[in-house]
């Protein structure tokens, strides 16, 4: 086990499952299958026709005198397992197309959905490889349209006024008989020639087209846990950056992490992880590109105006270091001093503008080929670590809101905000990350940060005393080269120039915190309600009592149920959530109607 391991005896095995290509029971299936036939002598017409068939074949190399059972008897193994494997993969294919289960409520749920649940269980049960799933995940079928219409015009119904209600009506019947199908149809087609009719369009259009800054508009922040192994910097990012890399050799290279399921039970695609690490947008005029480096082997640290590359991995994904050696490495380049041809000063400010603003300044940049180069191994790291010199105590709102604000904006000039993610590590020891938004949703990346940690906690072990990795590797660190840079002046006047627009979209923002302890997820379970569905009521409700009308509101809804699926949208203010803020701020109503009444939002 490398350095720092907290126990020498754990199996990290134990910690894993092994990739299973196809459920070993088939095999088991057809060779008893195969073993009743031959004994009981009643093989089918079809078996006994390939039989002949394939022995024909193989008489050219094997001499027919050669034959046996034994040869008979594979070829019937064989068979049977390619018929077992292929009602196999109908079969859960066809049961994972079912969704009925989205629509019942807690504790009603229907016999035909227990079915589901138990043929699902079944069939997904034993060991599987993260991206096992994959092929399995159904396509998302296009809705039909007037149903789509149906229910559009009921989510608008609370939002407008009857007279602008039976405008809307009249235009959605003229979109109904006129263009509507023609594009309803052209959409149908485009579901049948991809994986995902929506996803392209969606990173496009959403995403790549959007000419914004990234800061604030698009990238998005998180936090580590209050409590944190140690307070000594350069070790904690040294335990969490080992962890990181050995969760991405596991899961996405080796495919060892158990595949993610929804409620233990539902397969999601795994097709977003494949772009955590060594993706880049890069900036052009009009659109920006989603670069993905799949072969990246190194890491990028920012610290005191100067980057340094570090190779952390092979070629396989392997480590090639232990914690240890990390945290004498992440040593090493905080007492660095960097020379003026090694500072970047504020170029990193560049992603912090307009798309079309950093694509011109960018152009620019990478026009001298020594800033190319240093450019190059900035995008095409694996993900960047941010060395922050102020400490964080994510205990206190106030200190909470101000580390949220270094994690989401920092100051505006230090962040590499076209990088996939970005670890920040505060002087004391706490976790944040900044995340670019186009290669994946955020639940993505919030799975690997809630894996990471608790790798780090199983397998790198700290001092109680002075906070460092324990460990009984030689003092060694890996090579940490600075990237260098050629006259950036010129570059760096172009940003001056939009450094004010910069400050001003930080000072613009409003960022707090709200700490809500009287109750929790399980107190709302035990209502039998959705805890997400409380949250979207109470966010109704303060909104009416704040401009006293209701809001078109936005939620996101998780489209990994299907192949290649990112994200869709739920209008969580309806007739009936309007109903039920009503009925709260009505002075005649009871608490037992106020309860009924949220009880039948969900």
């Amino acid at each position: 086990m490398d350095g720092g391991s907290k126990n020498p005896v754990l199996d990290l095995e134990a910690l894993r499952v092994s990739i299973s290509r196809t459920p070993s029971v088939l095999v088991i299936l057809s060779t008893i299958t195969a073993y009743i036939v031959k004994v009981f002598d009643k093989k089918p017409a079809s078996f006994e026709l390939v039989e002949k068939n394939v022995l024909f074949y193989i008489s050219e190399y094997i001499s027919p005198e050669s034959f046996g059972e034994s040869i008979e008897f594979s070829i019937s193994v064989l068979l049977l397992w390619l018929a077992y494997s292929l009602c196999y993969n109908l079969l859960l294919r066809w049961i994972l197309t079912y969704k009925g289960w989205i629509f019942e409520g807690r504790g009603n749920t229907s016999l035909l959905t227990r079915v589901w649940a138990v043929s699902l269980r079944l069939l997904t049960a034993g060991k599987r490889g993260f991206s096992y799933f994959y092929h399995f995940c159904p396509h998302m079928h296009v809705p039909e349209l007037q149903n789509t219409i149906r229910r559009y015009l009921l989510s608008m119904k609370p939002l407008i006024t009857e007279k602008e209600f039976a405008e809307l009506k009249l235009m959605s019947d003229d979109f109904l008989a006129s263009v509507g199908p023609a594009l309803n149809s052209a959409l149908i087609k485009k579901s049948w020639l991809t994986t995902n009719y929506v996803t392209d369009w969606w990173e496009e259009y959403v995403y790549l087209s959007s000419r914004d800054s990234l800061m604030i508009n698009s990238n998005y922040f998180g936090l580590g846990t209050e409590r944190i192994p140690t307070s000594r910097a350069t070790s904690r990012v040294a335990g969490y950056v080992w962890s990181i890399l050995k969760w991405r050799k596991d899961a996405v290279i080796d495919g060892k992490v158990p595949p993610m399921k929804l409620q233990k039970l539902v397969p999601l695609c795994p097709m977003q992880y494949k772009r955590a690490f060594g993706t880049n947008r890069t900036p052009g005029k009009d659109k920006d590109s989603l670069v993905y480096n799949e072969q990246s082997t190194h890491i990028v640290v920012f610290h005191n105006s100067a980057v340094y590359s570090i190779e952390v991995v092979d070629k396989n994904g392997d480590s090639l270091f232990s914690p240890k050696q990390l945290e004498y490495t992440f040593d090493s380049i905080k007492e660095s001093e960097p020379v003026a041809c090694e500072k970047i000063s504020h170029l990193a400010a560049g992603t912090s503008l307009s798309r079309d603003k950093w694509a011109s300044i960018r152009e620019t940049l990478a026009s001298d080929p020594q800033n190319e180069e240093s450019l190059a191994k900035i995008e095409s790291a694996l993900f960047h670590v941010w060395l922050d010199n102020a400490p964080a105590n994510v205990a206190k709102p106030a200190s909470m809101v101000e580390f949220a604000r270094r994690c989401l904006h920092g100051t505006g000039q230090n962040l590499w905000f076209d990088k996939c993610f970005s670890v920040i590590t505060s002087s004391n020891g706490h976790i944040g990350q900044n995340v670019e938004h186009s290669w994946a949703d955020g639940a993505v990346i919030m799975h690997i940060t809630e894996e990471v940690q608790v790798l780090e906690h199983l397998l790198v072990e700290y001092a109680p005393d002075t906070g460092k990795i324990l460990s009984n590797d030689a003092q060694s660190s890996l090579k940490a080269d600075v990237l260098k840079w050629n006259s950036l002046e010129k570059t760096l006047v172009q940003i001056d120039k939009e450094l004010p627009t910069i400050t001003d979209e930080i000072s613009n923002l409003s960022l707090s915190q709200l700490c809500f302890s009287k109750f929790g997820k399980n107190t709302i379970k035990k209502w039998r309600l959705s805890p997400d569905a409380i949250c979207q009521m109470a966010f109704q409700l303060t909104n009416f009592k704040i401009r006293n009308k209701f809001s078109m509101t936005y939620e996101a809804a998780l489209a990994r149920l299907f192949k290649d699926g990112r994200t869709e949208t739920i209008r969580s203010c309806t007739t009936a959530s309007a109903a039920f803020v009503k009925e709260m701020l009505d002075s005649n109503s009871d608490n037992r109607c106020q309860n009924k009444k949220s009880k039948k939002k969900n």
